[in-house]
């Protein structure tokens, strides 16, 4: 894959993966908090907010290195994958741990 072919995969996947995103969004959260499913969850089982993001993550990471996607495809479990790295993102900042540019804490 040359680096024009690259871009044009990014940018086809990104485009794909915001719009599940978007998609997930109306089925999981709530209107006024977008990370409210990771928060209601995290109560009910007593563990971080952050901690139920890497579960969900690691469903998908463990049918990844398996190369097992009988129901999505591997494309979905790339695409979920992704989100699931913008939500954690997301609840680390919220968590009052900013992200910068370079992935480290300040």
């Amino acid at each position: 894959m040359n680096q024009k072919e690259f871009y044009e995969f990014l940018r086809e996947f990104d485009k794909t993966t915001n719009e599940i995103l978007s998609m997930a969004a109306l089925e999981y959260s709530s209107v006024a908090d977008r990370l409210d499913n990771f928060k209601r969850l995290a109560a009910a089982v007593g563990i971080t907010p952050y901690q139920v993001g890497c579960v969900f993550l690691l469903k998908h990471i463990d049918s990844i290195t398996r190369n097992v996607s009988i129901r999505e495809g591997m494309a979905g479990r790339f695409h979920d994958a992704a989100n699931y790295i913008k939500l954690l993102a997301a609840l680390y900042a919220e968590a009052d741990r900013p992200v910068t540019l370079y992935g480290t804490s300040e």
